[in-house]
């Protein structure tokens, strides 16, 4: 039972150590957003000034709805494919997870000339961390059933020890030897 719940506990917290990464890097990205759509005609300079001082790596494209992000920051985009107007229009206003290939999340701004500023940081660092966690999390797991398959090795042998004194004592008793000490 114990071993039940720390592993539910364990899943938990790999969980909640992954939604609070995520939660961090999407809260950089909204701040350059927040930043580019103040600045209206300036937004692009300004993404690119905000960005610089992000504490999380972003690149930032610029792209016209369906069409591949053209970079405008010292961050490229790998592999970056075509996005379509629908996921644009909804990065507007919550981020999105994009898997092309390279894992991706992302918000973007809409400007004044109907292109998308698109902001996103790569989820690879969460990915990988996410890998090595489950990898620890198995052998752990592994390594305390092991434990516990041998620790009720030895707790039903001691029981059945008894057991099989108390079965040579009654069969003592039922031949007449009523002197035993029962254990």
């Amino acid at each position: 039972v114990v071993g039940i719940m720390a592993i539910g506990i364990a899943s938990t917290a790999l969980i909640s150590a992954e939604n609070s990464e995520k939660s961090r890097l999407d809260q950089s990205l909204r701040h350059i957003a927040t930043a580019a759509r103040a600045a209206k005609s300036g937004a692009i300079n300004k993404a690119l000034t905000v960005a610089a001082d992000s504490p999380v790596e972003v690149a930032l494209a610029l792209t016209p709805g369906g069409e591949v992000a053209t970079g405008i920051s010292d961050v490229e985009f790998q592999h970056f494919e075509p996005l379509s107007t629908d996921l644009l229009d909804q990065a507007t206003t919550s981020d999105i997870e994009i898997m092309q290939p390279l894992h991706y999340l992302l918000r973007t701004v809409k400007l004044e000339s109907g292109d998308y500023l698109v902001i996103a940081t790569s989820l690879e660092a969460v990915d990988s961390n996410r890998s090595e966690n489950l990898t620890k999390f198995a052998w752990l797991t592994l390594i305390s059933v092991l434990l516990a398959a041998v620790a009720l090795r030895f707790i039903i042998r001691r029981d059945l020890r008894m057991i099989d004194s108390l079965i040579e004592a009654a069969e003592d008793i039922s031949e007449g030897d009523v002197s035993l000490e029962i254990p």
